[in-house]
């Protein structure tokens, strides 16, 4: 019977362990590169969409009119006012804006879009904004600094919809 010294069988362990660390080597290299890749989608107009719907949203609140402000959100939007239970459904909702709306005027003359993620047919908008109430009863105006985190949905026809309206103070 022929004894084979383990020092040849620890350096041909050795060598196919060192096989198998090249060939993981070089796996690696071929993969690793194709993983880094990303490809930049140019969101650049589905951005400016967002922001123009948040403007005619604003100008919408602006101007008191539930019906327009209707315009740029979905069927199943939701509000989450700071401080308020959030309100889930459009009667709701219509009830809130219609009372809001008749015992305050509100101007937003500065804001400003921190930024705008968008993944397929959703996207969140985080801004901030000072804005003016004006109390219809007595010309009360209270000054809000608030920041903003609003998700948009895209519909059907490629429109991009408020879906879900938070506020916070900005501080």
């Amino acid at each position: 019977m022929i004894t084979i010294p383990n020092s040849v069988y620890n350096y041909q362990k050795k060598l196919k362990d060192m096989k198998t660390l090249n060939t993981l080597l070089l796996l690696t290299l071929i993969i690793m590169p194709g993983c880094a890749k990303t490809n930049k989608v140019d969101n650049s107009h589905e951005k400016e969409q967002i922001n123009e719907n948040c403007l005619n949203w604003i100008k919408a609140a602006e101007r008191g009119n539930v019906d327009d402000y209707f315009n740029y959100i979905t069927d199943d939007f939701i509000f989450l006012g700071q401080g308020m239970k959030s309100i889930s459904n459009r009667d709701s909702l219509r009830a809130f804006l219609d009372k809001f709306f008749t015992d305050y005027s509100f101007s937003l003359p500065t804001w400003t879009t921190q930024e705008i993620i968008i993944r397929d047919d959703i996207a969140i908008h985080r801004w901030s904004w000072i804005a003016y109430m004006k109390s219809k009863s007595d010309n009360t105006v209270v000054e809000f600094d608030r920041k903003y985190l609003d998700v948009y949905k895209k519909n059907e026809k490629g429109e991009w919809k408020g879906y879900l309206h938070s506020f916070n103070t900005n501080k």
